[in-house]
């Protein structure tokens, strides 16, 4: 199956409009038509913020339906909401990956140093909303 008709099939079985996606994704309604189509093949990136937007897991495009890998839902706490649960933090997340990859081991210590103490004032009452 062709990952145009896959995103087809998850969207509506999702009951979302090309315009759900877009509101979500910021991927525009033309460039998602393309996509269903087969006129463009989504680069990964653009498959990930899909992915997060429909709430499945990324290889679920590469999967025919009612195959693939089965994998049990990850374990979480009800008292701390992970980083990463909405579309902003996702795509915050995304780009701070693609940053950190860049640094040296260096320049990521001191960043974690950074937001480690960062964190900690937050915590004290003393940091910014």
């Amino acid at each position: 199956m062709e990952i145009g008709q896959k995103l087809n099939e998850i969207r509506k079985s999702q009951n979302l409009s090309q315009g759900d996606v877009e509101e979500k994704t910021g991927l525009s309604r033309c460039y998602l038509s393309r996509i269903e189509n087969g006129h463009t093949i989504p680069s990964l990136e653009t498959l990930e913020k899909l992915a997060i937007a429909f709430q499945i897991p990324l290889y679920q495009f590469f999967t025919e339906a009612g195959g693939g890998i089965k994998v049990p839902p990850l374990p979480r706490t009800k008292a701390e909401p992970i980083f990463g649960d909405n579309h902003g933090e996702a795509v915050a997340l995304s780009k701070l990956r693609k940053h950190l990859a860049q640094m040296s081991p260096r320049d990521r210590g001191i960043l974690l140093t950074l937001t480690h103490r960062m964190a900690k004032r937050r915590k004290a009452g003393g940091g910014d909303e």
